[in-house]
């Protein structure tokens, strides 16, 4: 009867873990609801200097003062930093939530969606008219107590103000209740090719048909789909699996990587909703990187950049590395690593909340070999990139390499000997003087030599090709990418190499001989689209090559057909000869 009751009970507690919150923390005293406008003082240098001095603090009290506006009142709180900055990793500047706060401090932040959002297309005096992004009509009632506010998103600082009822109509607005919100409101986006969530086995089409989801509607963010700040929490101390470090402050664990960088978004199935959001928000005039960097004075080592008014967007300006930094917009787009943990984690994993695989570009490889996914080359014991040779030949589709500051996955190589690449990389705005945007793309390595060593190599036809006709709108903005071998192959760092998956259940199955194609082949499969390589010198998918084989067999056939018809004709004028000599 005891074993039987611990048994219950053992049941209970296991059930109650399974529904309870993951953040339970102090319980609010108010709630409101309330539009989330950034960090005040954001991009300017007392703000990067505060983050930096309490760099060492980050257990203590809360140093940074958040916004927010009620209505077009803006209020201003500190937010609870339990659980590894929980609540902190659900802000998203420009949105609406559900706020929590006890004793000046939010405890509880919830994103609230929409009763409905669209283009008011036209009002009465009872309601609204509104076509929502997927084109139905809906009826929104409004009357005396409805309220009527504009969200402006920028960088650095959000606003809200209040306008009137006729402001709204023909413009995109979110409702919540009595409160219409003149917002920015994304179309519908389909990605034209996208992974299997529901798939028996983890195989390398669904890697490469993942990794091709987020292509074209992800812009760089540095920081980007990493943690909002687990990597300060980390202290910037690179993971030692075997001898994990003491941290310097000792209520502050040290995390695995996949706990201290992973961000939600990392770890959740599917296309971010919010990165299609920012996507079709900026325009070309969107850059990433710093103009100018102006170091004002130092915090143990670390560089303190000044405010860049020019670049808000740019976390960079809080310091080099995202140790120094808070990824406040971590969940508008991704960085190189931040792209390739949603890669891995949606291409092994088919539910969200497991352990997330986003860490330094350079780590990737061996973390990923670490895990015994598959194998490293060169091992990191060698401490030594250069004692491995790579050229050309030593890609297969599906590999992932690590280079210092950067990581990235073969789609395939060419014929020409050319690497076609996915990865998430600043790309140049085709409008002159604009600067650096770019994000998830096809891109084209060179080979290490033969024809595919020289500029426009097939690589970089393909990435053209497909990025124009499959993502018009990110190719009206970016040029495309071509590198040399020797930039993208290169390095110094013991952790960077190449990675290759095991061809078993360990890694990723090959049942469709993807390992066996070449890119211009492993695209026509994964887009369904044989004609795109007409136009392309020594290139056919795998329909045209059954081409020759298919014409020279009904050449034959006719050519047979044809000297059965002769044989036959022959023999009858022979038969019909013997029967009038007969």
């Amino acid at each position: 009867m005891r074993r039987a009751c611990v048994s219950i009970f053992l049941v209970a507690l296991m059930l109650f873990s399974t529904v309870a919150p993951v953040f339970a923390g102090p319980q609010p005293d108010t709630t409101f609801r309330a539009v989330y406008l950034g960090i005040k003082g954001y991009n300017t240098v007392d703000a990067a200097y505060n983050i930096h001095v309490r760099h060492e603090n980050w257990g203590g009290p809360a140093d940074w003062t958040f916004n927010f506006a009620i209505g077009d009142e803006i209020v201003e709180y500190t937010i609870d930093r339990s659980n590894n900055f929980y609540l902190h990793k659900k802000l998203a500047e420009g949105y609406v939530y559900e706020v929590g706060v006890r004793d000046g401090i939010v405890v509880a932040l919830d994103e609230t969606v929409p009763d409905a959002k669209g283009t008011v297309v036209s009002k009465t005096e009872s309601g609204l008219n509104i076509e929502t992004p997927e084109g139905d009509m809906v009826f929104v009632p409004i009357n005396a107590d409805t309220q009527y506010y504009k969200i402006t998103n920028q960088a650095g600082g959000s606003t809200v103000e209040a306008v009137s009822l006729y402001d709204v109509v023909g413009k995109t607005v979110k409702v919540y209740g009595n409160l219409v919100y003149q917002a920015f409101v994304a179309s519908p986006y389909t990605p034209p090719v996208k992974g299997d969530p529901n798939r028996a086995e983890n195989t390398i089409k669904n890697l490469l048909a993942t990794a091709l989801e987020p292509c074209g509607t992800c812009l760089y963010v540095w920081g980007g789909s990493w943690t909002w700040a687990g990597a300060a929490v980390n202290h910037m101390i690179n993971y030692d699996y075997e001898n994990p470090s003491v941290p310097p402050n000792p209520d502050l664990p040290i995390l695995p990587p996949w706990e201290a960088y992973t961000s939600h978004q990392s770890r959740t199935t599917g296309l971010y909703q919010k990165w299609i959001d920012f996507f079709q928000e900026q325009t070309e005039t969107y850059r990433w990187d710093t103009l100018s960097i102006d170091p004002i004075t130092s915090y143990r080592g670390r560089r303190i950049n000044a405010a860049n008014p020019a670049n808000p967007y740019s976390t960079t300006s809080y310091g080099d590395w995202k140790a120094d930094i808070l990824d406040v917009y971590n969940y508008a787009g991704t960085d190189c690593s931040g792209y390739m943990g949603w890669v891995l984690y949606n291409a092994i994993n088919t539910e969200s909340g497991r352990e997330g695989f986003t860490h330094f570009a350079s780590q990737i490889a061996n973390d990923l070999a670490h895990r015994a996914y598959g194998m490293k080359s060169p091992p990191s014991e060698t401490k030594n990139l250069y004692s491995t040779s790579f050229d050309n030949t030593s890609f297969k589709p599906g590999d992932i390499f690590s280079m210092g500051g950067h990581v990235w996955m073969v789609v395939g190589v060419c014929q020409d000997g050319s690497i076609l690449i996915i990865h998430s990389t600043p790309g140049q705005t085709r409008e002159p003087g604009e600067g650096s945007g770019g994000g998830v793309q096809l891109s084209g390595i060179r080979a290490s030599s033969g024809p595919g060593s020289e500029p426009d190599c097939q690589a970089y036809q393909l990435a053209v090709r497909y990025m124009e006709t499959y993502y018009p709108e990110w190719s009206k903005r970016y040029v495309p990418i071509e590198q040399a071998f020797s930039d993208y192959v290169s390095g110094s760092s013991g952790n960077q190499g190449l990675f290759r998956w095991y061809g078993d259940e360990r890694g990723m199955l090959d049942p469709d001989g993807f390992r066996n194609m070449t890119a211009d082949q492993i695209l026509a499969e994964l887009f369904g689209d044989q004609p795109l390589f007409a136009n392309l010198p020594s290139q056919e998918s795998p329909r045209d090559n059954k081409m020759p084989s298919l014409v020279l067999g009904a050449a034959a056939f006719l050519v047979m057909a044809v000297v059965f018809r002769m044989v036959q004709s022959r023999r009858s004028i022979h038969v019909t000869a013997d029967k009038k000599r007969s």
